[in-house]
């Protein structure tokens, strides 16, 4: 998106995400928030997961890419869609392109997850693996929809994607009107300014935290000089929050709101998504268990009064989850 967009005072609107509801309420599940189970350091009723890792594609995704197919044009679909993905996303859109009846190829890195290839190869869609890193398949992705004529489904840069993924936003306050905080991972930022818009509901005006790895951090650098900050390779484990860098629209978005950063080290995303686990039955992958592990780090968000906690996808099987627990059950591990 170019620095023209970005600098729209509001890009996505509260009325763009309730018309986006009535677009995807069909075919998403509206997903249940949750008292979370006890946790140490952490006030007793004071914590909720709203779990999109209960969403019928595995995560929050389906919610954004349906609403963005459903804006296409016939032509457009009737070419097919392109899509960039560190892997969700690439689930998201092969869901959303069968039940639109399109046909979609999806660019996921090389190193992307065996599962969530197999689960977008599943719903239909061709899968193309490229690159080192959602960067680069981006790049891919994105020569493709040229050469191609395919209508590029970006992950989180797009109006249509956050007012669906908003759709999030507006189900948290009709369930919990008195909610304080807000904290979901940050990777373009689609889902925290989509929340972010999304719960701005009848005068409401809950604090967001958005919640990135140490291995790709920009989020908060990018508050604090008030233009965005992109960096090399991202290392971490949690691949759904593996980006380079924020989004021009989303961080305008974010910036507007007031959304504040936090940082979390793999090992604590790791322990956080085994507790969720072990004492709640929840199955979270690692980018969908790091708003628990800030949360564990700064239990003062939870003293203030109620937080939500987006957990945003549980595409991670037996063995991803053993592997979790092999690398850092250990509370000294690293």
């Amino acid at each position: 998106m170019s620095g023209r967009n970005a600098s729209r005072t509001a890009p996505v609107s509260l009325r763009d995400v309730v018309r986006a509801r009535a677009v995807v309420r069909s075919v998403i599940l509206r997903t249940p928030l949750i008292a979370a189970p006890s946790l140490p350091g952490i006030p007793d009723g004071r914590v909720f997961l709203k779990l999109e890792n209960l969403q019928r594609s595995g995560s929050f995704k389906l919610r954004g890419a349906y609403h963005k197919i459903a804006t296409l044009s016939p032509a457009e679909r009737t070419r097919g869609v392109i899509a960039a993905s560190g892997g969700n996303h690439a689930i998201g859109v092969a869901w959303a392109a069968r039940e639109a009846g399109t046909q979609a190829t999806v660019v996921v890195p090389k190193r992307a997850s065996p599962l969530k290839v197999r689960r977008a190869r599943e719903l239909g869609a061709t899968v193309v693996q490229s690159g080192a890193d959602y960067a680069e398949a981006h790049d891919t992705a994105r020569r493709r929809s040229l050469r191609e004529g395919l209508a590029m489904v970006e992950p989180f840069d797009d109006p249509a994607i956050i007012a669906g993924q908003g759709t999030i936003g507006l189900e948290i306050l009709e369930d919990l009107p008195n909610v304080r905080s807000i904290l979901a991972g940050v990777g373009g930022g689609g889902l925290l300014a989509g929340i972010g818009v999304g719960s701005r509901t009848s005068g409401r005006d809950p604090q967001l935290f958005g919640v990135q790895p140490a291995g790709s951090a920009t989020f908060g650098a990018s508050l604090r000089l008030g233009t965005i900050v992109e960096r090399g390779l991202p290392t971490t484990i949690a691949d759904g929050l593996a980006t380079r860098r924020i989004g021009d629209l989303t961080f305008a978005i974010l910036r507007r709101l007031r959304a504040r950063s936090l940082v979390v080290e793999d090992g604590a995303i790791a322990r956080a998504a085994l507790a969720l686990l072990d004492r709640g039955s929840i199955v979270a992958e690692p980018a969908a268990a790091a708003p628990l592990a800030a949360l564990l780090r700064h239990p003062e968000i939870a003293r203030r009064g109620p937080v939500v906690l987006v957990i945003s996808g549980g595409n991670i099987d037996e063995a991803g989850l053993a592997g979790l627990r092999a690398r850092f059950a250990s509370p000294h591990a690293h």
